[in-house]
């Protein structure tokens, strides 16, 4: 008899499966067609690890009816209801200090940015491949904006995000490790499959600081995917993270599956600033 998977995770961790994570429940359900479900349920790997009964209430639950909502569930528990809430429990979760998208992003101020590899990667495809981006370039270059924008984007998408600053996140490890729950918080970022942190450079970080971050990006190698924004060329990290050693093994991890995106130019604020003191704009 073959063994029955608990509804919802269904493809969990399988690449090879129906349906990865950003399709569990409460993504957006019309990214898989009935037709290609279909398909998938006659291949023998789709049975080999899941329980047929499961088939049909999957299918009711996790696509659109055809002919409209099935009269037999509930208000409130159609496919669009669920996905919202989940994207809205996904957004709250992740922390983001405030909601940016890219649509709002103005590329041609930076043309040195790669604009085709940022919507790429908004479409997730390098968090299922466990892959990294590093945003790199001057102060006021919007980085914060692009880290927030696809961070919101991979919540829309079903993944599970944090959004924090190196300064903020090294003093939570510090708090956690001064009241034993180190280990704790330790698990619950490395459950994340993407975790974003902003603006390491800023702030120079204490010897046992640089260590606990250092060990939370060992430990989502290959495991999860990390953004790191960075007003810093990479030789200027040792600056921050104060070891040699450590900041060749911390580029080494992050750098072995990455993309990265060029952000230098002049500051936003700064060209706003000029623009709202200026005498034409008076």
């Amino acid at each position: 008899m073959v063994p029955a998977v608990q509804f919802g995770s269904l493809g969990e961790n399988r690449p090879g499966g129906v349906v990865n994570r950003k399709h569990r429940a409460g993504s957006s359900c019309g990214r898989i067609s009935r037709e290609s479900l279909d398909q998938k349920k006659s291949e023998k790997s789709f049975w080999g690890w899941c329980d047929p009964n499961v088939w049909d209430l999957y299918l009711r639950f996790s696509l659109p009816a055809e002919n409209g909502p099935d009269p037999n569930l509930e208000s409130g528990t159609t496919c669009g209801g669920r996905s919202q809430r989940a994207t809205e429990r996904r957004i709250k979760a992740a922390k983001f200090p405030v909601t940016k998208t890219l649509d709002t992003f103005d590329f041609l101020a930076l043309p040195a940015l790669n604009k085709k590899l940022v919507l790429e990667l908004a479409h997730g495809e390098f968090i299922d491949r466990r892959e990294n981006v590093l945003a790199l370039g001057n102060s006021g270059t919007e980085k914060t904006h692009l880290a927030l924008a696809l961070g919101l984007a991979a919540c829309q998408g079903g993944y599970r995000v944090r959004f924090t600053t190196a300064a903020a996140l090294v003093n939570e490890l510090l708090e956690a490790r001064d009241e034993r729950r180190l280990l704790r918080v330790q698990k619950q970022l490395a459950k994340q499959d993407l975790l974003i942190v902003d603006e390491l450079g800023y702030v120079p970080l204490s010897k046992t600081g640089a260590e606990l971050l250092f060990e939370t990006f060992s430990q989502r190698y290959e495991q999860g995917s990390t953004m790191v924004t960075s007003n810093l060329p990479f030789n200027e990290w040792t600056e921050v993270l104060g070891s040699e050693r450590m900041t060749g093994a911390l580029l080494d991890r992050l750098t072995h599956h990455v993309h990265i995106l060029e952000m230098n130019g002049d500051s936003f604020r700064l060209k706003q600033s000029k623009k709202q003191h200026s005498p034409s704009s008076g």
